[in-house]
């Protein structure tokens, strides 16, 4: 029975951003989990604040190749993903919104520094893409906490696995409910150890018992 996955890292980032030579704010949230030492994959909501006449926010999925350097520690990143974007757009006369969606494409790089207590401070630059809409460019710091704290100070290679492991009777009655049949208490009595209460003999594993004390029939 395979055992649950625990989540890995969630970020919290923002900062400034800049389009169409204006300047707005910019911020994320995102969960990052490895797939082996030198790469991670990344889900993060993005919004890019006001943009002129824009203003646009979706999802990112990312692929990161990553590397430690000097120290594990301290540790560089570079990703990319397709964006699925949400902007409200105005008319430049003041005419009324709009609401499009489109797709575009995310680049980033990521400095990230893991302290012994599972907090990670990153400094990541973006640039965002999109064909149906002015491009940006942004610069955020933020914080991440590790759920699962690795046995030394830097990202895990994967996520942890629960080390707890199943017992026989947990096992056949995952097993049962999946085929749809039921075990009798009697056999999962069988399974377990006998147990003595105050003084008495173990127990029973489901043979019947005979009193050996008269009956008495009323006349």
């Amino acid at each position: 029975m395979s055992m649950p996955a625990h989540a890995q890292e969630f970020s919290l980032l923002g900062g400034g951003s800049r389009a169409s030579s204006i300047n707005t704010y910019t911020w994320a949230f995102s969960y990052q989990e490895g797939l082996g030492k030198h790469f991670a994959t990344s889900s993060t909501w993005l919004n890019e604040g006001h943009i002129p006449n824009h203003h646009r926010d979706g999802q990112i999925i990312q692929l990161w190749a990553r590397v430690p350097v000097g120290s594990p520690q301290f540790v560089l990143q570079a990703g990319l993903g397709p964006y699925r974007y949400f902007d409200t757009t105005t008319a430049e006369q003041g005419g009324s919104y709009s609401d499009v969606h489109g797709w575009g494409v995310v680049y980033g790089v990521r400095a990230s520094w893991y302290a012994s207590n599972r907090w990670v401070t990153q400094l990541q630059v973006n640039r965002v893409h999109v064909p149906r809409g002015p491009d940006s460019a942004g610069v955020m710091l933020g914080v991440g906490y590790q759920l699962d704290a690795p046995n030394t100070p830097g990202p895990r290679d994967r996520a942890a696995r629960s080390p707890t492991k199943p017992t026989n009777n947990q096992v056949a009655f995952a097993s049962d409910v999946r085929h749809g049949t039921k075990r009798s208490a009697s056999t999962f009595a069988s399974d377990s150890p006998s147990v003595q209460l105050n003084g008495s003999p173990p127990a029973f594993r489901g043979h019947a018992v005979r009193s050996s004390a008269p009956v008495h029939k009323g006349d």
